[in-house]
């Protein structure tokens, strides 16, 4: 079989996130970060989780200019997608991984 190295491996992840449109994403993601246990968490499952979050949060930080598309496209096709899912989370991938800003106290 064919193997597939960490260097395809995030690009691959990207695609299939913009492809699959995964409903509250980033929050079952601050879900899974706030709730874990991490003793029960394999390296290998760290490494998939760790990709997942390095994926949204390239998709979250694009730009027109970062994929040579005129800005005001860009804009517009975002606004388009913003609007469609507005029912979205507004949680920052930052939390997820780690950072105590805007973090909810127990």
């Amino acid at each position: 079989g064919m193997t597939v190295t960490g260097n395809e491996f995030l690009p691959l992840v990207i695609y299939l996130i913009l492809k699959s449109d995964v409903p509250l994403l980033i929050m079952n993601l601050e879900y899974i970060y706030m709730y874990r246990f991490p003793g029960l968490m394999t390296s290998e499952e760290e490494y998939y989780f760790s990709t997942l979050v390095a994926a949204v949060e390239f998709i979250q930080k694009l730009s027109g200019a970062d994929l040579d598309i005129d800005s005001a496209v860009f804009d517009s096709h975002m606004a388009t997608f913003y609007a469609a899912h507005s029912h979205t989370s507004t949680i920052t991938p930052a939390i997820v991984v780690g950072s105590t800003a805007g973090a909810k106290k127990k």
